[in-house]
Formats: C-alpha cells, structure tokens, sequence
C-alpha cells in the first residue's frame, strides 16, 4: 500500500496505469485479430505509447500474450472456487453453474473486456502451442471440477468425466465470445447477444449429454 505521495509512489501509480493500459489494449488487439497478426507496435499504439515503453514491462510478445490470458485467470478460478466451495449436495446444474456463472457474472456486470477474453481463451483452446499455458492457469482447478463432476455423477468414469470436460470448455467459450454464428444460422430469429437465453439452454444441453454419458457406463 502507497502511503507516502513521493516521486517513487507517483512513479509506480504511474506504472501500473500504463502496464494496465497495454494490457487492456493487447487483450483487444489479440481477440479481434489473434496471436500472430498482431504486431507489438500495434498493442503499443492502441494503448498510445511508444514501443519502448511496451517492451520496457513486456520484454517479448509472448510474454505480453501469456500476462493477458493470466490477467484474468485468477480472479475467475477464486470465485469459481468461493460458488464451489458454497454448494451443500450439490446436483449436475449446480454444479455446471458454479462453473460457468462467474464468468458470467462478468460479463455481464464487469467491464467489457471479458468478451475479449472469452475470444482469446477460443483462440488457445483450439492451439497445441498454448496448452501448457493453459494447463498452468486452469490445470489445477479443471482436474479439480472433473472430480466433482464424478462425485455428483458417480458413474462417468475418469476418461468419459475428462472429454465431458474438454467439450465444457468448447462450449463455453463459444457462449461467451459472442461470435454471432447463432444469428446468421437462425436468420436474426436468435442472437448471441442473449445471454440469458442461450445460457439457459447450455445449461441444459450440458446436463443431458453428462447424464447421457453417465448411462453409458
């Protein structure tokens, strides 16, 4: 905590902003564009700096890319935990919900860069290159939700619990992008903007196919 106003702690309030402010600008540029077509210069004149000042707190692109994903990961692993840990027998829905509500809730009442994020978390999940990444910052906690999930379900085995998780993932990221591929599909009749509706209904799509694969085994 800053309790002196003196040149260093102006210095670092200073910092941080700017850091702040490459980072909401990279995570803009790497949704809408992706990894490799966005160059550093860029992120660094979408956030009105110079490439220097860029490279001074991100040394390498890649290192910028990975601070982004990690930006918000934490904070959606924290709350999805705090929804889990608050469950008393919980059922299939509550479960996925306790999942899939934070980010949500984010969305929803947060500032509008979770979208982005969304879109960035569709970009690696479909890429080799970002799995260990990915395995980093959501390893821990996804091993975690696959355990519950077999707990509430208690016939989906260890590997059927696993791909059921892999197409989680694909689907919620696919719901929170908000691509638009719902409304060219349904003519306007739907909108990927609905959160609410659409949610609605992966909730319910999500828990048929894992009742569906636990009666299989």
């Amino acid at each position: 905590m800053n309790v002196q106003i003196g040149d260093a702690a102006v210095r670092m309030t200073k910092g941080g902003r700017t850091k702040m402010a490459l980072l909401g600008a990279a995570e803009r540029e790497f949704a809408e564009f992706g990894f490799d077509a966005v160059s550093v210069r860029q992120v660094a004149d979408s956030a009105g700096q110079n490439v220097g000042v860029l490279t001074y707190h991100f040394p390498t692109k890649e290192e910028l890319f990975e601070a982004v994903v990690a930006r918000r990961a934490d904070e959606l692993t924290e709350r999805r935990r705090a929804v889990v840990d608050s469950l008393v027998d919980p059922t299939l829905e509550d479960l996925l919900d306790a999942f899939l509500g934070p980010f949500r809730e984010r969305i929803e009442n947060g500032e509008p860069g979770w979208r982005s994020y969304a879109r960035i978390l569709a970009h690696i999940a479909q890429e080799s290159r970002w799995a260990p990444l990915v395995d980093e910052l959501f390893g821990e906690a996804g091993r975690r939700f696959i355990r519950l999930l077999r707990q509430v379900e208690p016939k989906l085995s260890l590997d059927t619990a696993t791909h059921g998780y892999v197409h989680l993932i694909a689907i919620m990221v696919g719901l929170f992008a908000s691509t638009g591929l719902i409304d060219r599909l349904s003519s306007g009749r739907m909108s990927s903007e609905d959160l609410a509706s659409n949610y609605d209904f992966a909730m319910r799509f999500l828990a048929g196919g894992f009742r569906a694969l636990s009666s299989e085994n």
